[in-house]
């Protein structure tokens, strides 16, 4: 069977499917350019947007930036088109929210049904409503849904090099684009820790909590370890030293009091010889 004759049987299986996710795709097209623009969006235009990527990915005067939304917009931006700017990256991850929810749907029941959840995921009126939105929303969704295809297939044991890394990715980068994505990253996380300790699938547990630790972090605990031990032995070192300027300054502090009795007995006997003098 060639390439041809697998896409067209792929199509025939998934037809219900791919005639509503284009419908969507023209559908959420055309709000992308009709709806206009509301007051968060532009502010995120005109302050982060346009002022380029790097701008954008260092500059977060305000909880409500979305920062990664605004560096990947800034991208798009340079297609001279303000529209897409603003909304294409989220155009892009709304059509991608619907192939990545058939795909986690279908893992666990028919085509179908499959079908049918992404139906109802696309009526919910906040998704519809936040779908082309400049804004993070939909980005922070197509990262949740990736880490979920990715978590089902570590909690299966299928899990390869390749999806420990999608997954610590997707994780990062949804926190980056909204820092209240951590209420799905700890749940998820906690559910995929608690579903491998109890399928006893401890060296996939390891690599899953390894992978939410950044690469160079990663590659530096041992340094890290050994500066402390060093640091320690330097603060040891620094008492003892305090200790023996302590010694030094109150034998010093020994001498001048000797030295100032002497000097009381001289000034007596100064006054002694000044009196006798005097007589």
């Amino acid at each position: 069977m060639n390439r041809k004759q697998k896409a067209f049987l792929l199509l025939k299986q998934n037809w219900i499917f791919c005639l509503f996710f284009w419908g969507m795709v023209i559908y959420y097209g055309y709000n992308m350019f009709v709806i206009k623009p509301w007051y968060d969006e532009l502010y995120t235009y005109y302050s982060f947007i346009s002022r380029g990527p790097v701008y954008s990915a260092i500059h977060w005067p305000v909880p409500n930036n979305h920062v990664f939304y605004s560096v990947l917009s800034a991208f798009l931006d340079y297609l001279g088109n303000p529209y897409i700017g603003l909304r294409g990256v989220s155009y892009l991850a709304a059509a991608a929210n619907l192939y990545l929810l058939y795909c986690f749907a279908g893992k666990f029941v028919n085509r179908y049904l499959a079908a049918g959840a992404v139906f109802l995921y696309a009526a919910v009126f906040q998704v519809n409503n936040l779908a082309v939105q400049g804004r993070g929303y939909t980005l922070s969704i197509t990262f949740y849904l990736i880490v979920l295809l990715c978590l089902e297939k570590i909690c299966r044991g299928q899990g390869r090099k390749q999806e420990y890394i999608v997954y610590a990715i997707s994780l990062t980068g949804g926190l980056y684009t909204l820092i209240s994505s951590t209420f799905w990253v700890i749940p998820l996380c906690l559910t995929g820790g608690i579903v491998l300790l109890f399928r006893k699938q401890y060296k996939s547990l390891w690599k899953l909590i390894a992978e939410r630790i950044p690469p160079k972090n990663r590659l530096r605990l041992e340094d890290v370890q050994k500066e402390n031990e060093q640091l320690i032995d330097q603060v040891e070192q620094m008492k003892e030293t305090l200790r023996q300027k302590d010694e030094e300054i109150e034998k010093y502090q020994d001498k001048l009091a000797t030295a100032a009795q002497m000097l009381a007995a001289k000034d007596k006997e100064i006054v002694l010889l000044q009196q006798q003098k005097c007589r």
